[in-house]
């Protein structure tokens, strides 16, 4: 039964992949936000359950409201940072697109990596419900072995491509900004699940601790060390990064429009009129060549 959920989950999230994708594309999202949000957090305790008997009502909900809060924070900053466009999903999604056709081995390796992790929980998970009987100590090494397979499994795929987005100088700067928020209101869901991790691997250090009908939770300074140093280093650098890189390239970019004009400007100063036909056109063929070579990542700040 196990298995079957797994199966169905990890079915289930590449279909909701591809369709977070196109949505994206279109600038819609809300939708398949909250099925996304409702499916993880279901199949993520039913798989615990199954494994382990434990289930815990008000921890589900705490991680569905801490994941509905992550949506409306995101609303709240999108709407104070004025983001209105519906092209920001399509050039996210071709910058992500470019980066995979250009490191296809970097790519088919982090994928093997996730794979492996995955495969690696499965196991550990079957171990531990055909060799340790029910209680605390089952349910404990079910949530790390599923924690691990949630956080390492999926995170390499996804911060790879991340980064690569936020650090590309070819997407315009809604783009860059709404990937920056989203991943930003994603700390609230990211911490809670963090935070289960550090309860069940029982991390040491100074720690206030709430309990959830007999469940604890650890919130404490390395939680928070350990989630501003992963957003700083797989968000805030690289979103830093590509800002930079992109008004580099802006500037190229205006320096060869100015180019242009004064080499035109300059044929149109010559004194006679019989000069301006073959200047014209080898002006025409120079520029045709330029746009060739240009073409390719102006299309994908469309």
């Amino acid at each position: 039964m196990f298995l079957t959920v797994f199966v169905v989950w990890t079915g289930a999230l590449y279909f909701f992949t591809k369709k977070s994708i196109k949505n994206a594309i279109s600038g819609k999202t809300f939708l398949i936000d909250q099925f996304s949000i409702l499916l993880g957090v279901v199949l993520f305790f039913l798989q615990i359950y199954l494994l382990s008997g434990f289930f815990n009502l008000s921890l589900v909900i705490l991680l569905f409201l801490g994941s509905e809060l992550s949506v409306i924070v995101r609303s709240i900053l999108w709407g104070l940072f004025g983001s209105s466009s519906s092209k920001w999903g399509r050039s996210l999604f071709l910058s992500g697109a470019d980066f995979g056709l250009k490191h296809r081995w970097l790519m088919y390796s982090v994928s093997m990596l996730s794979s492996l992790i995955l495969l690696g929980s499965i196991i550990l998970c079957g171990k531990a419900y055909f060799t340790i009987p029910p209680g605390e100590l089952l349910t404990t090494l079910i949530f790390q072995y599923i924690l691990i397979g949630l956080l390492f499994g999926s995170y390499p795929s996804t911060i790879t491509f991340i980064i690569s987005i936020l650090v590309s100088e070819n997407i315009d700067e809604e783009a860059r900004t709404r990937l920056f928020v989203n991943k930003l209101s994603e700390l609230i869901p990211t911490a809670l699940y963090i935070s289960l991790a550090f309860w069940a691997f029982s991390s040491a250090g100074s720690k206030t601790m709430f309990s959830i009908s007999q469940f604890s939770i650890k919130l404490s300074t390395q939680l928070f060390i350990i989630l501003m140093g992963f957003f700083f280093f797989t968000v805030l650098l690289p979103y830093l990064i590509g800002t930079q890189r992109a008004k580099k390239w802006n500037v190229f970019l205006l320096e060869k429009r100015i180019s242009w004009v004064d080499k035109l400007l300059d044929i149109f100063d010559l004194p006679s009129h019989f000069l301006y036909i073959p200047r014209l056109t080898q002006f025409r063929n120079d520029l045709n060549n330029e746009i060739n070579e240009v073409l390719p990542n102006l299309m994908k700040m469309r």
